[in-house]
């Protein structure tokens, strides 16, 4: 027998060991989607102010030593710089952004206007060509390439899996972490990376060569302070009772 709450208890229901039953809890109600301007408040200035910056440069009067195209140009690229502190979007799309908006504004802020008046002067086919430029570029694309390897490893786990399996083979001992230390700093060096980057550019019998120079450098020295024999100490006064 089950009897509600709301509708009162007799008064000897409770001596009888009736068992009562418990309202349901309500369900909770949903509260209304905040808009997009009550979520995030504070995300507009960063949109702004490198807008706000670009027009205030633009707007001053330039230095003496910089041309009128010159100093839009560093007005554009003061927002850039500003923007990509603020980081209202990520890093690509803020460049795109500058690469674009001088391309689009190259008659203004790109070339003076002796080179618009030079014949044969296409400002199109060459503000494409500077947007273009930096894409041509093979160190570009190795810095490229590097992010994209290690964003890879950083996504996959990758390297924490090829560090685990190198501790579990080699961490068994205190000598053999020790050379695995020992080696990963030897491969992070900057005199070894600049070694072996001059080694792929010029022959690979340089190799030898190129260790052997670091290895002498590094070692030498401490080699040397080891080797060193005592100083002798200083001979005795002939007047010394004793002899020392």
């Amino acid at each position: 027998m089950a009897i509600d709450l709301q509708q009162g208890l007799p008064p000897l229901v409770a001596d009888a060991g009736v068992r009562v039953a418990r309202p349901a809890p309500l369900p909770p109600v949903p509260s209304p989607p905040a808009s997009p301007a009550t979520q995030a408040p504070s995300a507009w200035w960063k949109f702004m102010l490198p807008v706000a910056v670009t027009v205030a440069l633009a707007l001053t009067t330039h230095p003496a030593a910089l041309a009128q195209h010159a100093w839009w140009y560093f007005s554009i690229f003061a927002g850039v710089i500003v923007a990509l502190m603020l980081e209202p979007l990520p890093g690509g799309a803020i460049g795109f952004i500058g690469v674009t908006l001088v391309t689009t504004l190259a008659p203004w802020v790109l070339f003076s206007p002796t080179q618009l008046a030079a014949p044969g002067f296409k400002s199109t086919a060459e503000a494409i060509r500077f947007a273009l430029s930096g894409f041509s570029n093979t160190t570009v694309w190795l810095i490229f390439g590097a992010f994209m390897f290690a964003l890879g490893y950083e996504k996959t786990g990758l390297g924490k899996r090829i560090a685990l399996l190198l501790v579990k083979a080699l961490g068994s001992r205190t000598l053999t972490l020790g050379w695995l230390q020992d080696t990963v700093q030897l491969a992070s060096d900057d005199e070894i990376i600049r070694a072996r980057n001059a080694v792929i550019r010029e022959r690979p019998q340089d190799v030898r060569r190129a260790f052997a120079g670091h290895f002498r450098a590094a070692v030498a020295p401490k080699t040397a302070a080891r080797a060193a024999p005592p100083t002798p100490l200083p001979a005795a006064p002939s007047d010394d009772p004793y002899g020392f």
